[in-house]
C-alpha cells in the first residue's frame, strides 16, 4: 500500500496581545504588584481606595471653600449697602445697638423736659440781611439791640449775615414765637435810618427778612 505523506502542521500564528492604556492598567499594577498578575494585593488595593477617597474630599472641599467666599462676599456688600443707605443700628452687635437706642431716648427725653420747663425750643434763626461788607451791617445790629432784638454776624462765604441770636420755632407756623419775632423785625427794621455813609438798604429796609432752620 502506498504511503500517503503526512501533511505538515500549519503553523500557529501569535499575535501580540493587546495593550491597555490608562488609569485601568496603572491600578493594576499598584494592586497586583509590579507586573501584572492574578494575584490580589489587598493592602494596595485599600491604599489606592484611600488614595481615590482623600483625592474626592478635596475637590469637595475646594468647591465648598469657593461657594462660603462667595457667601461672604455677598454678605459684605450688603452689609456696607446697609450702612450708607442709614441702616448702621441694624448692622451693629446687639450691646452697641442697645447703648445707641438708650442713648437716643434720653437724649428725647431731655428735650421733653425742657421743653417742659422751657417750652418748645426753637431751631430757627432769623435772617435779617445778607451783604457783602460787614462794616454796613453794624449799625443795623446796634438799631435791633435797642428794641431788645439781639442778633449776631456770621461770614459764610462771601457774604455777611446779620442773625438773630435767639433761636425761634418756624417762623412760617402763625401764632410760633419764630412768625411773631419775624412780625417783629419787619415792623421795627421799616423804621431804619442809616447813618451818613453807609448803606441805607431801600426805603423800606429788611422786609425780606426769612427764617432759616439750624438743626
Amino acid at each position: 500500500a502506498e504511503k500517503v505523506p503526512k501533511q505538515p502542521k500549519k503553523a500557529k500564528i501569535s499575535w501580540p496581545p493587546r495593550r491597555r492604556l490608562g488609569l485601568s492598567v496603572v491600578l493594576e499594577k499598584i494592586i497586583f504588584g509590579r507586573g501584572i498578575s492574578s494575584k490580589f494585593n489587598p493592602i494596595r488595593a485599600i491604599i489606592v481606595l484611600l488614595f481615590i477617597m482623600v483625592v474626592l474630599a478635596g475637590i469637595k472641599i475646594g468647591r465648598n471653600r469657593t461657594k462660603t467666599e462667595n457667601l461672604e462676599g455677598v454678605s459684605g456688600s450688603k452689609e456696607v449697602e446697609s450702612i450708607e443707605s442709614g441702616g448702621v443700628e441694624e448692622s451693629l452687635p446687639h450691646e452697641t445697638r442697645e447703648d445707641l437706642i438708650s442713648a437716643k431716648k434720653a437724649e428725647e427725653d431731655k428735650t421733653d423736659e425742657e421743653e417742659a420747663i422751657f417750652g418748645p425750643i426753637g431751631n430757627h434763626v432769623i435772617v435779617i440781611m445778607t451783604y457783602g461788607e460787614n462794616r454796613d451791617l453794624e449799625p443795623v445790629k446796634e438799631f435791633f439791640a435797642e428794641s431788645g432784638i439781639r442778633t449776631v454776624i456770621e461770614k459764610r462765604g462771601e457774604y455777611y449775615f446779620l442773625l438773630t441770636k435767639d433761636h425761634y420755632q418756624s417762623p412760617e407756623r402763625e401764632n410760633s414765637d419764630g412768625y411773631k419775632a419775624l412780625q417783629k423785625i419787619k415792623r421795627i427794621g421799616a423804621s431804619y435810618q442809616a447813618p451818613i455813609g453807609y448803606e441805607t438798604f431801600g426805603s423800606m429796609p429788611f422786609q425780606d427778612a426769612y427764617g432759616m432752620k439750624i438743626r
